[in-house]
């Protein structure tokens, strides 16, 4: 018996190596062909306006996570091996909705303030408005990842490297051979940008489709009670934030540059510390399905 589960778990990891193998390898063709061609139709120039905006929106995409999809892939992975899906459906919707507003901020502060950013800070006038384009993407790239990681913590392999890379996974750069190519023949790089974000927000509703499937079965169950929980454990007297960092070694925790205590304080605001609180209160430590 022993030996059948070890061969069950060997085979179960050769297929998740096969498919992240071959999900990145396509994504990297797909990828490496939408810049080959754009070179070739919009030039070395127009090639590093759509790079340089294409950096930034990931860049801003990086923060706008807030390392929440780190966070997520311990949940997904807890919650889906004791079959408390319910709860972390709630998860992810508080994770989502943070991150949300998160993307939300920076795409109007890069409208805002892009003219200056571009003109200030890089010396290219007619970086504008790819930028702008690109930033339209700014909300899918952000939520791509905390859906990929939320998939692969419940076991969905497949579809997570599907959802999952730098700029997007195998469906962000499919889509956009068929969406940048299209529509950088008549607007050049602004065109090519515009593509791109679209193809992000294809690739965010296809992961939205995937989502589904995972809590199709779940049963609807009271979230944690973030409140309750930021007043009397995660921050209460003697109590611990972060993966067990006790509350009094938090000035500590900020000398050595703690990547876990900062988020922390982060959530304190919108009430989502328990995305990086190992504690829960009472009953959800023990939450059952049904």
């Amino acid at each position: 018996m022993m030996k059948g589960r070890s061969n069950g778990e060997t085979g179960k990891i050769l297929q998740g190596m096969c498919i992240a193998v071959f999900c990145k390898g396509f994504a990297v063709v797909f990828s490496y062909l939408l810049h080959f061609v754009l070179a070739r139709m919009l030039g070395s120039d127009g090639l590093g306006l759509f790079a340089l905006a294409f950096a930034i929106v990931i860049s801003a995409s990086f923060l706008g996570r807030f390392g929440l999809d780190y966070v997520l892939l311990r949940h997904a992975a807890l919650y889906s091996s004791s079959g408390q899906m319910g709860v972390l459906a709630a998860w992810c919707r508080k994770a989502n909705l943070f991150a949300g507003g998160m993307a939300l901020t920076l795409t109007i502060g890069i409208t805002v303030l892009g003219q200056w950013f571009c003109t200030e800070v890089f010396g290219k006038t007619n970086l504008y408005m790819p930028l702008i384009a690109m930033t339209a993407g700014l909300i899918p790239q952000t939520l791509l990842f905390l859906q990929a990681e939320t998939l692969k913590g419940a076991s969905c392999i497949r579809a997570s490297q599907m959802l999952q890379g730098d700029g997007g996974g195998v469906l962000v750069f499919g889509a956009a051979l068929c969406l940048s190519l299209p529509l950088a023949i008549p607007y050049g790089v602004t065109g090519a940008a515009m593509g791109f974000a679209l193809a992000s927000w294809v690739a965010y509703f296809a992961g939205c489709g995937m989502s589904a499937r995972l809590f199709a079965g779940a049963h609807p169950q009271d979230q944690p009670a973030f409140a309750s929980l930021l007043k009397n454990r995660a921050f209460g007297k003697g109590g611990r934030c972060s993966y067990g960092v006790p509350v009094n070694e938090r000035k500590r925790c900020f000398r050595r540059g703690s990547i876990w205590v900062l988020p922390a304080f982060g959530f304190r605001r919108c009430g989502g510390v328990p995305f990086l609180s190992g504690h829960f209160p009472g009953r959800y430590s023990s939450a059952k399905e049904g």
